[in-house]
């Protein structure tokens, strides 16, 4: 079965040239893929991160930057 969470933050400027780290604590009731994504809304959706986390029953700390 497949689940659909958005979690949405509004208003967060990102600076051309910069750096950002995401970070979060994550598992699962048994292994299974979670997409991670940070979009621009009010650019068509731009991907400035595109990434897919393994979870496990362990809880893990993902961390991803992107630019």
């Amino acid at each position: 079965v497949d689940y659909a969470i958005q979690l949405l933050q509004g208003n967060v400027p990102l600076m051309a040239g910069g750096t950002y780290e995401l970070s979060f604590d994550a598992y699962a009731s048994g292994e299974r893929t979670m997409k991670v994504n940070s979009k621009a809304p009010n650019q068509g959706w731009y991907a400035y991160l595109d990434e897919t986390a393994t979870l496990t029953t362990e809880k893990q700390t993902y961390t991803y930057e992107f630019h």
